[in-house]
């Protein structure tokens, strides 16, 4: 059995300019499409960093595809959890 088929490796880092202040690794059973598990990536480092009491941070992601859909007003019903929780 390959079980890489059936998790998903999700990671963040925290930087204050140069200065690396957070890291954060987990592994999650594997969603619906790659970019389902970019957006719950996203989300999983919201509440981490907001748990943690950061009140202002700038996220910056490699996942063109989800940042257009972020920026756009266009409706995405499959991802609306993950981006009402994004957008909070």
């Amino acid at each position: 059995m390959d079980i890489t088929r059936y998790w998903s490796g999700l990671g963040f880092t925290l930087f204050d300019g140069d200065t690396e202040i957070m890291r954060g690794q987990t592994r999650r059973i594997n969603s619906s499409s790659p970019l389902h598990v970019e957006a719950e990536g996203l989300v999983w480092a919201v509440e981490e960093l907001s748990g943690c009491g950061f009140k202002q941070v700038r996220f910056e992601s490699d996942c063109q595809q989800l940042v257009q859909i972020i920026k756009s007003s266009k409706q995405w019903p499959s991802l609306e959890p993950e981006l009402d929780t994004i957008e909070s």
